[in-house]
């Protein structure tokens, strides 16, 4: 998607990108997109079509030509607000991926290994994790210990709203961790 604003300056009359539904509200304000379609909606006539992980491949890029624009994602304003205690390390932390993924028993930790984290003094945890494993904090006893934001996070805009006022993301996740 940091390709976006290339493909507009080439003279894309206009740039359509189309995006999980998870995913549209974070994308959309993207620079250089026109828009942004649901994957599962009507699309909009095209003239030309190239998957996103063609464009290093079609702007024939290198290790450094790689677009380097940051932050290339634009994080929506409104929504919850951690409002940290900024005299304490503001700690994300997520510890399983997507269940359904079919490596995800390699991938996913579970809450255990950051158990013994979350007495450290000077250190207010914040749960991003989503999903089935969200529980985990009550089963694990560490409710009290860890705010848990998965009420607030429908989408990636959400997430990514969090993470921008962390000091610090650990997590298992892929998708939180290219975030």
């Amino acid at each position: 998607v940091r390709y976006a604003p290339m493909v507009k300056e080439r003279g894309a009359g206009q740039v359509l990108l189309l995006a999980q539904p998870a995913l549209v509200r974070l994308l959309s304000g993207t620079p250089g997109l026109d828009s942004v379609v649901t994957e599962g909606a009507p699309r909009p006539r095209f003239d030309c079509h190239a998957p996103l992980l063609s464009l290093p491949r079609l702007f024939g890029t290198t290790l450094e030509t790689i677009p380097a624009d940051f932050p290339y994602l634009v994080v929506p304003e409104g929504g919850s607000s951690l409002r940290p205690d900024r005299a304490n390390l503001a700690v994300g932390i997520c510890w399983a991926g997507k269940p359904t993924h079919k490596n995800d028993q390699n991938r996913s930790a579970g809450i255990e290994p950051f158990l013994s984290l979350l007495g450290e003094p000077g250190i207010d945890f914040y749960s991003l994790q989503k999903g089935p494993r969200a529980a985990d904090l009550i089963t694990s006893g560490a409710a009290a210990l860890v705010r848990d934001l998965s009420n607030h996070i429908d989408d990636f805009a959400d997430t990514a709203r969090f993470i921008k006022q962390l000091d610090l993301v650990i997590t298992v996740d892929t998708a939180v961790a290219h975030l």
